[in-house]
């Protein structure tokens, strides 16, 4: 824990280098714990990997979170997408968003997490089709960076996408076209599709 604290505090990402290194300590530590015999030597080399392993797993897992943004050339413009929806979405008949996965391979750049809006059309008869978790879709959509209003006694909706791992916003163009209905594609779908059942008969 102490290891992923200081991540957080520090004022960038340890870099490539500082990796290597990490996992160098890991590895001493590591042997270190499997030599010693001393009860307080072991707990000094147990302390060391803990707190080595929480800086690469930390420092790790956001660079990886970083990586996975919207690259410039996808911004403010029209990408054609296959995606599965991966959470229930939230809305009515005239606007639904949610949050969708590739289901095929994407181009380069495209996030692995986008959080899609789709509107019905002015004047639409019946409003949008029945969205649930596990649909996979074909669709057109304006991507942009996720942004937020900079006020700080508000909330950090930007802040809160990126923990949530959506790292673009997508708005739905022209008519998007339902390819398949895999409701057991991932565990996490699953789960998603139970949601939206209980939800369903709640209403």
């Amino acid at each position: 824990m102490a290891g992923s604290g200081a991540v957080q505090l520090a004022p960038r990402l340890p870099g490539a280098g500082a990796a290597w290194l990490l996992a160098g300590a890991c590895l001493l530590a590591l042997a270190a714990l499997m030599r010693l015999r001393q009860r307080g030597a072991k707990a000094g080399a147990a302390l060391a990997l803990g707190m080595c392993a929480g800086l690469l797993n930390a420092g790790a897992q956001a660079q990886w979170r970083l990586d996975d943004g919207l690259a410039d050339a996808h911004q403010d413009a029209v990408s054609r997408l296959v995606l599965r929806i991966a959470e229930l979405p939230d809305g009515d008949a005239g606007g639904q968003r949610f949050v969708a996965e590739p289901a095929e391979p994407a181009p380069p750049g495209i996030p692995s997490r986008i959080q899609v809006s789709w509107q019905a059309p002015p004047g639409a008869q019946g409003g949008l089709p029945a969205l649930m978790p596990g649909q996979v879709w074909r669709m057109a959509l304006v991507l942009r960076r996720p942004r937020g209003l900079l006020n700080p006694d508000g909330a950090d909706a930007e802040g809160r996408l990126f923990a949530r791992g959506v790292r673009a916003v997508g708005q739905v163009r022209g008519q998007p076209r339902l390819v398949a209905d895999r409701p057991w594609a991932t565990p996490g779908v699953a789960i998603e599709r139970a949601r939206h059942r209980v939800r369903e008969g709640l209403r």
